[in-house]
């Protein structure tokens, strides 16, 4: 029973999975990209900080974690990403 499960959960992710690269698609025919943001220095025009966190290693003010995806179109922002800053 467990085995049966787990292979409905692989198939569901890969589902899960197509369905995604389908919207990248059809955002990219639309010329709208995600702002890329994870591990680049934090970008106010661009991203909104919704929290800061010490993280060893890093230098202050880079994106640690992104919270949600910001998108841009043709140049222009549609939606801030909302992240986590390193202080």
């Amino acid at each position: 029973l467990f085995f049966r499960w787990r292979k409905k959960t692989g198939a569901q992710t890969r589902g899960y999975e197509m369905a995604l690269e389908k919207f990248d698609r059809a955002l990219a025919l639309a010329d709208t990209y995600p702002v890329v943001c994870l591990g680049e220095k934090f970008d106010p025009a661009t991203m909104r900080a919704v929290d800061r966190v010490a993280v060893a290693g890093m230098d202050k003010g880079v994106v640690s974690e992104e919270i949600s995806c910001g998108f841009v179109r043709r140049g222009k922002l549609l939606e801030a990403a909302r992240v986590i800053v390193t202080e």
